[in-house]
């Protein structure tokens, strides 16, 4: 199977990716960058990073906190990230609005709490 989705975004930055992505449509994300609060929607996440589904992107290259409910029986997962690419709103558009975030400072604990995740998400969906 590809790690190519029809999530995958024209806009996005050359295909570069190390890790194998998931994508997702009800997955919500937190985040604060500043004191300021922001959430949306993961439309894929691999270990590397994830996009955030959002009408109001923040710009490339600003530092945020993220709060990823993997599982309801845990905590949140809670890392910082990194806006790496930008999708901004537009009513023409095919694609839906957001950013890409890389994850800056992810602990090996909370990378395989996604790769777990990832993985019973495809059990899940090959079911």
């Amino acid at each position: 199977m590809s790690d190519q989705s029809p999530e995958d975004h024209e806009s996005a930055p050359e295909e570069k990716r190390l890790h194998r992505r998931r994508p997702f449509r009800s997955l919500q994300v937190r985040g604060e960058s500043k004191r300021l609060f922001f959430s949306g929607y993961v439309l894929n996440l691999s270990v590397g990073g994830l996009f955030l589904q959002t009408t109001k992107p923040k710009p490339v290259g600003m530092k945020l906190r993220l709060h990823i409910p993997l599982e309801r029986e845990l905590p949140p997962l809670e890392c910082a990230a990194e806006v790496v690419w930008v999708q901004p709103f537009d009513v023409r558009a095919s694609t839906p609005p957001g950013m890409g975030l890389h994850f800056t400072d992810l602990e090996a604990r909370s990378a395989h709490r996604i790769e777990a995740f990832l993985v019973r998400s495809e059990e899940r969906a090959g079911a």
